[in-house]
């Protein structure tokens, strides 16, 4: 089975005036004050779009999220992602085809679906074109 990672990088800008950090998937991650940082498409676009509590003046010192991915780098990227058409959206790898994305997803994803008509559809989608061979 011949997977490629996605990973084209962009760029996620800090505008504000002081260093931004953030948990994103049990990572830390930190971008210095009016600067960025380069990180994988998805996982810029999960960053960026990820709530971040307001608060009211006084309640708290949590700096406002001012962050933005560069509009010429993203599209770059999303070019090159979308040759790939069978993309796991858990971990981000593309497959080749959709029988190896149906296999990947029963071996390292199920447990992220919730809903239970999926789970079957998966295995069941899985199963039988391992039979068939496509």
């Amino acid at each position: 089975m011949s997977t490629v990672i996605r990973g084209a990088k962009v760029k996620v800008w800090n505008d504000y005036t002081k260093d931004h950090r953030e948990d994103l998937q049990g990572e830390s991650i930190v971008i210095p004050a009016s600067s960025y940082i380069e990180l994988p498409r998805a996982k810029a676009i999960r960053l960026v779009s990820q709530f971040w509590p307001v608060y009211k003046a006084g309640e708290t010192n949590t700096p406002p999220k001012m962050l933005r991915i560069d509009p010429k780098r993203e599209a770059i990227a999303a070019l090159e992602e979308s040759s790939f058409k069978n993309n796991c959206m858990a971990c981000e790898q593309g497959f080749n085809t959709q029988r190896e994305l149906d296999v990947h997803i029963e071996m390292n994803h199920e447990h992220l679906m919730v809903d239970e008509e999926g789970v079957k559809n998966v295995k069941k989608s899985s199963k039988s074109r391992q039979r068939t061979g496509s």
